[in-house]
Order: structure tokens, then sequence, then C-alpha cells
């Protein structure tokens, strides 16, 4: 199996390899690969032209996050297998990192206030996604399956509010208490009280579309999302900001925020995202 490759240079900083499962990997064909990355069970193999994909998820996490060769056949003959014809050439698959496919509302373990006129940051955990993608030039994706059950919860009134996902949250405000693991991102989140009131933090919802994920020395990271609250019934500016650099350890892009925000599309959007907290 190969090393992480991005343009013929090891990452610096790279996490442990041995439990690292975002690289490029080449495989052998007719052998089934196997790895364990969150809750989720994924195997994968590679005959002829075809690429095959199977997954489980286990509530109990174990195992090595890296593809390895799986050697339990009976295991393999039990698992329902989904097949994609790709054509000659694409002998290397990369698992990728992804953003969850909807929303995330975030609700803190403890309520969470913020006095008028205060600006708090903490930093949550969001699980990923991963991306299977084969071939390195025009690399073709085959699915994205979550590392994380999530529950379902629905965000905004009964005819404006859409489906997303729930997630508690420690909501840690200081950066050493974050412990994520190998299939979560670290996304910092800062929010300030324009308002003449205290605010009663009790849900937030994060546009995960919106986030684009970096690669870290020890963890995965995304970029922040700044949140400003001018009221009840007032329109909260959301921005989600493009500079990481302020964390020393962010290091290279690696997903690409699947709805990329301009700054017009902010502005633009003030209404729409007045929906975007709980608030």
């Amino acid at each position: 199996m190969n090393e992480i490759q991005t343009g013929g240079h090891h990452v610096k900083g790279a996490s442990n390899p041995s439990i690292n499962p975002w690289q490029v990997y080449t495989l052998e064909p007719d052998l089934c690969y196997h790895a364990v990355i969150g809750s989720l069970h994924v195997w994968i193999k590679h005959v002829h032209q075809d690429w095959y994909v199977a997954h489980e998820r286990e509530l109990k996490e174990s195992g090595s996050a890296k593809l390895n060769i799986s050697r339990d056949r009976k295991k393999q003959a039990g698992l329902t297998w989904n097949r994609w014809a790709t054509g000659e050439g694409k002998n290397r698959v990369q698992l990728i990192p992804a953003m969850p496919d909807r929303p995330v509302v975030l609700r803190p373990e403890q309520l969470l206030k913020v006095t008028a006129g205060s600006k708090t940051l903490f930093f949550i955990a969001l699980p990923v996604w991963v991306r299977i993608e084969v071939g390195l030039e025009n690399p073709v994706t085959l699915c994205e399956l979550s590392t994380e059950v999530l529950s379902n919860t629905w965000f905004g009134d009964t005819t404006a509010g859409e489906l997303c996902y729930a997630l508690k949250t420690a909501a840690a405000g200081i950066l050493d208490e974050v412990r994520p693991k190998v299939h979560q991102a670290i996304c910092p989140v800062s929010i300030t009280n324009k308002s003449l009131a205290e605010l009663d933090f009790q849900s937030l919802c994060v546009r995960t579309e919106h986030l684009s994920i970096y690669r870290g020395s020890s963890a995965l990271w995304t970029n922040q999302v700044e949140v400003e609250f001018r009221g009840v019934g007032q329109v909260s500016r959301i921005n989600f900001s493009k500079d990481v650099l302020q964390y020393k350890e962010v290091g290279e892009i690696i997903f690409k925020a699947r709805k990329p925000v301009s700054k017009n599309l902010v502005k633009k959007s003030f209404h729409f995202l007045k929906n975007i907290t709980g608030f």
C-alpha cells in the first residue's frame, strides 16, 4: 500500500500511518481489503475492470482504520456488495473525509449562555463521511458512507424547516479538551452576541455543505463558523471563514466544501440564514 500522496510529497505532520485511513492505496487485484472507521466497516476489492464495495456498522469501534487485506472469506461471502464498472487503469483507491450530506444541529450537553456584547469560541468534533474515489487522474467517486450513525431532527417550522442530523456536543471552550477520533474533524465555532440581552444558547444548525476539511498534524479540521447574534427575531449573520492558519497544526485542504460560500451569497441570503441558528 502506498503512503499518503499529495503531489509526490509526503504530508508533513500526518497522523500515525498505522491508523490514518485518509490515504491513496494501490490494491492488488482480486484481493479484498477491510477497514474500520468509527462505527463503519468497509470492504473494497478490485476485480478485472470493476470495483466492489460493501459496508456494515457496529456500535463498538475496533480494528484498524487503515485498509488491510481481509482473509475472512466466510464474512465476505455474507456481505451485500455494490459493483461499479470503471474501465481499465484504475487500480488505486483513495479514502477521503467528507462533510455530512445534511446540516447538523448541535446541542450542547450543558446550557450555554452568552452575555450581551460578549464573544465566545468553542470547538466541536464533527463526524465525517468516507468518500471512496478510484483513479488518480480524473478520479471517479464510487460512494460516500457515514462513519457514525446520527439521529434525524427537524430544524425550523413545519412549513419552511428541513431534515437535519442531531449531534450532542461538549462544546469545549479549550482546544486541549477536544479529543477527536480518526473519523471526526474539529470545527471551531464563534458566537458574538451583539444584542442588548443575554443569549441562551440551546442549539445551532451548522450548514456543513459550506465547510471544507483540512489535514492537521494530529486531527482533521474544518474552517471556522462565525455567528453574529443581533437579537430575537433579527437576522443572524453567518460567516464560514476560510482563515484556518491561526491554528498552527492545520495543513492542506483535502475536502472542498460541497457549496462554497461567496460574500455576495452571504449578503443576499441573510433572511434565509436567519433560520440557520436556533436562537
